[in-house]
């Protein structure tokens, strides 16, 4: 860590550790405080989606016992009504229908026992108690009074029904009855008050346990809510945080990060030096290191450059730069002259007077080439052979051309020098039209050439021929 601390003095700018791990372990725990409370706004809404169906299934479950109370009520007691009114299979169908209603689990002492492995308050349950206790009470009200007439009208044996009934065995005074006492005695219990009131009270308690049901789940509800928007309120405190904090994150990273990278890559695309701004201290030694290389292949290619584009002899661009500024100048329109020029006689003052002259004679050529058409920019001048040269003049008229030529051949006069010149001019030239412009000029530079040499052979006959 020291090392990186001195490395990071040394070379400038913010080491990314610095605030890349506090950053980490910032939204990591926002996330895990998020995926907390999702998940605890789910476990609420389920709990409250459980309580719901619960209380709906419980309220449902006591509405059943009085349901069931009312129909073994109301089929017992139409049974007693009919009995000796009626034919026998009439009679019997209410009574079959109690028979098989009375087997059901909507029972009171059924009912009851679900009610106490229910999770219900105590009132819940005291409420079903007395509602089961009061009904268990009416079906034995039902049964003694249906006992009493089957003792005068006997059940019949062929309904399977009957056999499942609990009869209840009747007591001396009333077996010492007449008939029409006993069908009386049934009748009146049926529809004495305190059979009545038992039948209110059942009501009343299944509604008293339906209403504690609805409020207390109510009243979990309503916890349960507050809790739910509680957490949904930090829920979404801490999404808004994350918010802020990643996008005071991502204004830090642009500033410290993107925008140095665009900077640089722009600068490397340019092919360029860097100058570093702040930012982070990895980058900066990655622009330290693009520096250094940069610097290096520089140097090296000022070398490679000077060394395969430089014609040693003369300083002039040799051929391989007239290639690259061949490809350099492709969207050039314009007027434009191409001159091939070929120095005359430089075998014959190499033969006899040695290379070192010949050189001397390029050089001096070179230097007139340079004062008649490169004016001090030498861009447009190129050795493109031992003695042969080219010089491309881009927005010239012709006729200026044409007296740079022949201010080119009188300075070379005054030297000495003989250089054969060919030119190529067109108004409109284009990228296109360079190397066919060479060949016209070379073949014009070469029929001038020819000229003088048949010139030269002329008056060398001549003199012969004088002497």
């Amino acid at each position: 860590m020291k090392d990186n601390n001195a490395s990071a003095q040394k070379t400038g700018g913010i080491p990314v550790n610095i605030f890349a791990f506090p950053l980490l372990i910032v939204v990591a725990a926002l996330h895990l405080i998020i995926i907390f409370l999702i998940a605890d706004v789910n476990r609420s809404s389920s709990r409250l989606s459980d309580l719901m169906k619960q209380s709906g299934s419980y309220q449902l479950d006591a509405t059943s016992l009085q349901g069931n109370n009312t129909v073994l009520s109301e089929t017992s007691g139409t049974f007693i009504q009919l009995a000796g009114s009626a034919p026998a299979e009439v009679i019997a169908d209410p009574l079959v229908t109690y028979a098989r209603e009375l087997g059901s689990n909507d029972r009171g002492a059924r009912v009851l026992a679900r009610f106490r492995g229910y999770n219900v308050s105590k009132d819940v349950l005291a409420y079903v108690e007395r509602a089961a206790a009061l009904s268990d009470r009416m079906v034995e009200v039902q049964l003694h009074a249906v006992s009493l007439v089957d003792s005068v009208y006997p059940l019949p044996a062929s309904i399977p029904e009957f056999s499942s009934l609990p009869l209840i065995e009747l007591t001396p005074e009333e077996q010492n009855m007449s008939p029409e006492e006993r069908l009386g005695l049934a009748k009146s219990m049926m529809i004495e008050k305190d059979y009545v009131q038992t039948r209110y009270w059942i009501a009343e308690n299944i509604s008293n346990c339906n209403r504690t049901l609805q409020q207390e789940f109510d009243a979990a509800a309503e916890k349960a809510g507050r809790h739910v928007s509680s957490v949904r309120l930090f829920l979404w405190i801490s999404i808004f945080t994350i918010i802020l904090f990643l996008s005071a994150t991502f204004v830090i990273f642009y500033r410290l990060i993107v925008l140095p990278i665009k900077k640089y890559s722009k600068e490397i695309g340019e092919s360029r030096r860097i100058e570093p701004i702040r930012d982070i201290t990895e980058l900066r030694r990655l622009v330290d290191a693009h520096n250094r290389q940069w610097d290096r292949r520089t140097e090296l290619e000022s070398f490679l450059r000077a060394a395969a584009e430089t014609d040693p002899l003369t300083g002039l661009q040799n051929r391989n730069c007239l290639e690259r500024d061949f490809m350099e100048n492709e969207d050039y329109r314009g007027p434009l002259g191409v001159l091939l020029l070929d120095v005359n006689y430089l075998k014959h003052t190499n033969d006899s007077k040695g290379h070192h002259a010949g050189d001397q004679m390029l050089l001096t050529t070179v230097t007139c080439i340079r004062e008649c058409f490169a004016n001090g920019a030498e861009g447009n001048c190129y050795r493109i052979g031992g003695d042969e040269f080219l010089v491309f003049l881009k927005g010239r008229r012709e006729d200026e051309i044409r007296r740079m030529i022949d201010r080119f051949h009188s300075v070379l006069a005054r030297e000495g020098i003989s250089v054969s010149v060919g030119c190529a001019y067109e108004e409109q030239a284009d990228s296109s039209r360079f190397r066919p412009m060479m060949e016209i000029a070379d073949r014009q530079m070469y029929e001038q050439k020819r000229k003088i040499h048949e010139k030269d052979k002329a008056e060398t006959a001549a003199a012969e021929a004088r002497s």
